[in-house]
């Protein structure tokens, strides 16, 4: 009861030394982590003993207590110990292992991180430095050597190397290592040394996929078949520039890298350029592509195609940007001549009197293109027809004539054959007109029908004066069988009535003349009856007519 002692970890009382020293009869120390509770409630950390006295029998005749305050010391081992935790917690976190080597003795100590980093197991003695040794990368040990020889002998205080380490799991893992002389001897020559080691692996192998990267844009960028270029934002000044881009603009690289994008582009398409990169500085947008023409060296015009897209990113101050470039020349000079060429189309369409087209091979007959001259034929604009915005072809298409016309197609796709056909449409204002139309089916190479293009014609004049014409042929068809009926009927009757006067006439000379009269009308009557069914005058003999008169 004279003193009240506790276990700081347990917070409990513990057993009373002289009780334990009554009771064992020899010297206890106490346990650590004991505290000495002061009246006041205060905590002082002790190491203390208690020995037994004893007479000159050995019986025991009291206990002494020894109390050393060792409350200061405690707590800077503590601190010192949490310290060494903190310091390994932190090594482990980030990969570094520390090292201490005992040059003299040759004995090599090092942190629990060194060994783990490389999925050792930590030991606690001191290890062969010639075992790590063995772990360096052998294309790298050399260099290892090296360095840290040159610090033993003196040249260097302190040194660096990047080595491979092997892993446990049997691959390697890059190493920063640092080495730091602490000590030497009369000589000169180091007697300790000691060093850390980082594990760089990911910012080792970073390093090299950018070499890997660089060194395959650079490929790219000397070898592209397009024109790539780095350029300042703010002065337009080319900064590196490929080959490509050079031979398109006539200059050479070095020439180049004098110029700057504005003294080179068209000034029609400057202003342009320059709105899409002041956009571009704003951030309003991060790419843009145009198609432009640029100033030849030899002072031409070259036509190309341009991408541009910033280096910098969003929040960042504009610097440069990439330009890419592909020449497109020939194919605007393409554009131009197909554009000229369907001018001159459009223009000769247009003077036609009729329409061009092409349509699907539907029931619709669904027109992809179709000239303006159907506006004036059916009364519909172009536009009414393609894709059938309005109506079909087929609704202007007489109803009667509708079957006639697709059976007709059919068969010349069948065949593969051009067609003509004749048949009646139904214009805009309920007028029926006929239409001629001469068309062809479009094969592809695999012979996949593709379309059916032609051009249709208004012939309603033409058709209506033949329609007139044959309305008259008839007409006069009939007058003609009319006329021909009475005219050989009576000429008939005047040969019966000569040969009926002949055969009463009793005066011979009389007789012969009636005779004579009535055989010249039969043949007049049999030559007008033979022309009368004579199909081609130009094929008529006229001895064989002439011949029955004479």
């Amino acid at each position: 009861n004279i003193f009240i002692a506790i276990n700081l970890k347990t917070r409990l009382p513990i057993e009373n030394p002289v009780e334990v020293v009554l009771k064992e009869k020899k010297i206890v120390r106490i346990s650590e982590h004991t505290a000495l509770l002061s009246k006041d409630n205060r905590e002082y950390l002790i190491s203390d003993s208690a020995a037994p006295i004893k007479d000159k029998n050995g019986n025991i005749q009291g206990v002494i207590l020894v109390f050393s305050d060792i409350t200061d010391k405690y707590y800077a081992e503590e601190a010192l110990k949490r310290s060494e935790e903190r310091l390994q917690l932190t090594l482990e976190c980030t990969n570094i292992g520390v090292w201490d080597w005992d040059i003299v003795h040759d004995k090599w100590y090092a942190s629990p991180s060194f060994y783990s980093m490389l999925g050792y197991k930590a030991e606690v003695e001191a290890s062969d430095k010639d075992i790590w040794n063995q772990r360096i990368h052998p294309e790298d040990r050399q260099l290892a050597k090296k360095v840290i020889k040159e610090a033993l002998i003196g040249k260097e205080e302190s040194y660096q190397y990047e080595a491979r380490m092997l892993h446990r799991n049997g691959t390697y893992r890059w190493h920063n290592v640092f080495g730091y002389i602490i000590d030497r001897d009369s000589t000169g020559y180091a007697t300790r040394l000691v060093g850390i080691r980082i594990d760089i692996t990911e910012k080792k192998l970073s390093e090299i996929s950018l070499k890997e990267s660089e060194k395959f844009f650079t490929a790219i960028f000397e070898q592209a078949i397009v024109g790539v270029a780095e350029i300042d934002t703010d002065t337009g000044r080319f900064l590196n520039v490929n080959k490509k881009y050079a031979d398109i603009v006539g200059y050479s690289v070095e020439e180049m890298l004098e110029l700057d994008f504005l003294k080179i582009t068209h000034p029609q398409d400057l202003e342009i350029d320059l709105q899409f990169m002041k956009q571009l500085k704003s951030n309003e947008i991060r790419e843009f592509c145009m198609d432009k023409r640029y100033f030849h060296k030899d002072g031409g015009i070259r036509w190309v195609n341009l991408s541009v897209t910033p280096l910098w990113r969003l929040g960042q101050k504009p610097d440069k940007h990439i330009a890419i470039v592909q020449d497109i020349t020939e194919k605007k000079l393409a554009e131009e001549n197909i554009q000229n060429v369907q001018r001159t189309l459009s223009t000769l369409i247009s003077n036609l009197q009729g329409l061009a087209y092409r349509c699907k091979n539907d029931k619709k007959w669904t027109m992809e293109f179709m000239s303006e001259g159907i506006k004036e034929l059916s009364g519909y604009s172009a536009e009414d027809f393609v894709e059938n915005k309005t109506l079909s072809y087929n609704d202007v298409i007489h109803p009667e004539d509708t079957e006639y016309v697709f059976n007709e197609v059919q068969k010349a796709v069948r065949n593969r054959k051009h067609f003509t056909l004749t048949y009646r449409i139904i214009d805009s204002s309920e007028r029926e007109k006929w239409v001629l139309e001469k068309g062809l089916p479009i094969f592809s190479s695999e012979g996949d029908l593709l379309s059916i293009e032609g051009f249709i014609t208004d012939i309603t004049e033409r058709k209506m004066a033949e329609l007139e014409i044959s309305r008259l042929l008839e007409e006069k068809e009939i007058i003609l069988k009319e006329v021909h009926h009475r005219v050989k009927n009576n000429m008939m009757a005047i040969h019966s009535l000569l040969s009926i006067h002949a055969n009463i006439s009793d005066n011979p000379k009389t007789y012969e003349i009636l005779q004579d009269a009535a055989r010249r009308i039969h043949s007049m009557a049999s030559l007008y009856d033979k022309l009368f069914h004579s199909s081609n005058f130009t094929d008529m003999s006229l001895q064989d007519y002439l011949k029955p008169l004479i």
